[in-house]
Order: structure tokens, then C-alpha cells, then sequence
């Protein structure tokens, strides 16, 4: 049987997972969100999109797949793309806003699927999505940036994603991420809540760091780094990220502490100066499962 059950509804695409080493009946459903904000001049808007947009956990009972956990393990931060250019307020792409997409197309079992089209809902072994956007200099309406190329791949419990950032024009790059992973820290964002995530490991360090506290400084930059796994000991589910691309000695991959999240950053060019027709490459693979 099938590990993956896909139903796709207007703006939304569900995708329920199950990975060979989380729980027989364990799956998470992850969500491709259409996210539409009109222009106003301000930050976070001017967007079209489709991307990755939180995370639910569910069982397979009786053949039926069922909320198991109450609230979302993974809050609507941004996975995919957080562009900081220098001289401007805030990140282009994802949820900051600035991207518009010119072309979708999708395949279920690597036949094609008419998308946006008719809805389907059934199981299925894999699921591929293609977003071809432009990233739009920030404040401006239509004034182009970059072009942003995103492929995923659902199978097997994972999530395969292949992205391509080509520059439009001259500019300092002051970060570039193309791998972020927003986990919740506690399921209300206070210290009270159940902890959803307090473990972390990295790269080849043999130490496990404890990420439960807020104000830790367990997550502090650090570079060559490209695998990470993080979890929560109470609720026992578990995030690996694995990352390939053209690093560079500035590139760092940290986590943010704040209340809501133990959000990870995997970043792609750092204080970098970039020229017209400058592609940057990111290879990415997430998977999650509960034990």
C-alpha cells in the first residue's frame, strides 16, 4: 500500500506522508499552500505563490486518516526562500512577500496532472510540483529581481527539492536562504506548552544540544554544515534536513531561538555581491516522522 494520500483543493495541496521509521500508522500532513497578498508598497505582500505552509499530525485509523496531535508541529514560516538584498527593509520571496509565480504543473505517479484543474483525492506513490516565479525588488510592484525555479519531489516520506535563484540585475546580497525549517518549540509558544522540539545534532558533531529553553545559544552560526536533525524527547517527533550546494567559507547554517520556534537556516550567499545572469543552486531533502 501506498505511504502518501494527496488531496488537492483550491488553494491548497495535502500531502499525507508516512516515513519507514516513524510509527506503521504515523503521518504528517504537509500543506502547498497558494498564498496571494496584494500590492500596498509595504513588506510582506505583493505575492502569488505556492509553497510549504505548516505541519499536522495524523493516523491512519480504520482506513481513514485522523487529526492525532491538536495543534500544528510546524508554524507558517518560510521553508524554501527568505532573500535579504542590501539597502532594502525586510526578505524577498516566500512569506516575505515579492513573487509572483508565471507557471505551475504537477505529476502523480510521474504521469502529468492538470493543475489547477480538477480535484484529486486518493493514494498515490509519488507527487512532483514545478513553480517557475519571479522575485520582485522589494516596494516596487513589478520591477523584476531574480528568477526562482522550485521542483519538489514527495516520496517515501520525504521531500526532495531541487531550487535555482538566477539575478536579474547587479546587487549586494546580504543573506540568501534557500533552506529554512520553522518546528514549533512548544505547542502554545510558552514554556508551559508540550515541547515539540529540544534536540539537536549537526554535521559530524557527536553532541547532542539541548534547543528547549528560550534564550539558548545551542543554535549559534557555524559553517560547513549540511545535515541536521532536530526533535522533541516529550512528543517524539523528529525533523532531518539535509542540504547540497556550492558552499562557500561565509555560508552558515544556525537555528533562531525566539518563543515561537527552533527555526533552522541553512543560508546560500552571505554579504555577497552578485552580477546579472549569477545562478545559485540548492539541493534539499526534509523528512519527519514521529516514533
Amino acid at each position: 500500500m501506498s505511504k502518501l494520500y494527496l488531496q488537492t483543493d483550491g488553494d491548497h495541496i495535502y500531502l499525507y506522508m508516512n516515513h519507514e521509521k516513524g510509527k506503521e500508522n504515523s503521518y504528517l500532513r504537509y500543506d502547498l499552500h497558494h498564498c496571494v497578498v496584494p500590492y500596498e508598497g509595504g513588506i510582506y505582500q505583493n505575492m502569488n505563490q505556492w509553497r510549504l505552509y505548516e505541519l499536522y499530525a495524523y493516523e491512519l485509523r480504520d482506513g481513514k486518516l485522523v487529526q492525532s496531535i491538536p495543534y500544528m508541529l510546524i508554524n507558517g514560516g518560510e521553508w524554501e526562500c527568505a532573500i535579504q538584498i542590501k539597502d532594502t527593509r525586510d526578505f524577498h520571496g516566500g512569506i516575505h512577500g515579492y513573487e509572483h509565480y508565471k507557471k505551475v504543473s504537477a505529476k502523480i505517479n510521474g504521469e502529468d496532472f492538470s493543475f489547477p484543474g480538477t480535484p484529486f483525492e486518493g493514494w498515490v506513490d509519488t507527487f512532483e510540483f514545478e513553480q517557475e516565479s519571479i522575485i520582485i525588488q522589494q516596494e516596487t510592484k513589478d520591477t523584476p529581481a531574480a528568477k526562482h525555479l522550485k521542483q519538489y519531489l514527495f516520496k517515501d516520506g520525504k521531500i526532495h527539492l531541487h531550487q535555482e535563484v538566477e539575478w536579474l540585475y547587479d546587487c549586494t546580497l546580504v543573506n540568501q536562504f534557500l533552506t529554512m525549517y520553522p518546528i514549533r518549540r512548544t505547542s502554545d509558544d510558552t514554556p508551559n506548552g508540550e515541547q515539540i522540539s529540544d534536540r539537536l545534532i549537526f554535521g559530524g558533531d557527536p553532541v547532542t544540544y539541548d534547543v528547549g529553553p528560550v534564550g539558548h545559544t545551542n543554535g549559534k552560526a557555524r559553517t560547513g554544515i549540511t545535515y541536521a536533525k532536530i526533535w522533541g524527547e516529550e512528543l517524539g517527533l523528529y525533523s532531518e534536513v539535509s542540504v547540497d550546494y556550492d558552499q562557500q567559507p561565509t555560508d552558515v547554517f544556525f537555528v533562531r531561538n525566539d518563543a515561537t520556534y527552533n527555526k533552522m537556516y541553512f543560508s546560500t550567499a552571505r554579504d555577497r555581491d552578485v552580477k546579472k545572469g549569477d545562478v545559485f543552486e540548492m539541493n534539499t531533502t526534509f523528512e519527519a516522522y514521529r516514533k
